[in-house]
């Protein structure tokens, strides 16, 4: 039959290549662009690459996202691929990256809004899921961030606004 240590051996061996092909399957979530540049009033679509490497379908049950005030984030684009989707659409375990809408985030397109704010505004999107549709294991988190194009002070606007004005009144005195 062979030798005892041997077959220790042998079995330890099969065990280690179990646990290394284990450890390697895995679920990969990564925004495509999560550093971004916008403009006040604009909304932004964050697009994340899915990947389900673990061997089974993955159900994505639930999310978390957050971003610094005064931006708004809403997470429709995944509720409505993931979570409103009948049957339940679980990322199969094809080791493919998959590009989905996960998030937009809404930017004021008052300026009036980001006065006491930095011009770049953090945020982070968590998945929730797993093997059921009713786990909810964190299967990853990815940080991101916006960066708001200049936006004029408010005192600059009003400052703006009288300089047109005065423009408006001098062509209209100019013609009497």
């Amino acid at each position: 039959m062979g030798h005892p240590t041997f077959r220790r051996l042998t079995a330890a061996a099969w065990l280690g290549l179990a646990t290394s092909q284990i450890a390697q399957a895995q679920f990969n979530f990564t925004l495509v662009t999560p550093n971004v540049t916008a403009s006040a009033g604009h909304t932004v679509t964050f697009q994340a690459l899915l990947t389900n490497d673990t061997g089974a379908p993955l159900f994505l049950n639930g999310d978390l996202g957050l971003i610094d005030p005064p931006l708004t984030l809403d997470d429709l684009p995944f509720q409505t691929t993931f979570l409103l989707s009948d049957p339940l659409m679980p990322l199969e375990p094809d080791g493919l990256p998959h590009a989905f809408d996960l998030f937009t985030v809404e930017l004021p397109a008052d300026p009036s809004a980001y006065v006491g704010f930095p011009s770049t505004f953090n945020g982070s999107f968590t998945l929730y899921g797993g093997a059921l549709d009713t786990d909810q294991d964190e299967l990853g988190s990815q940080d991101f961030s916006i960066t708001v194009d200049a936006v004029p002070e408010p005192s600059s606007l009003i400052a703006l606004g009288f300089l047109s004005l005065g423009c408006i009144r001098r062509a209209r005195g100019g013609r009497r």
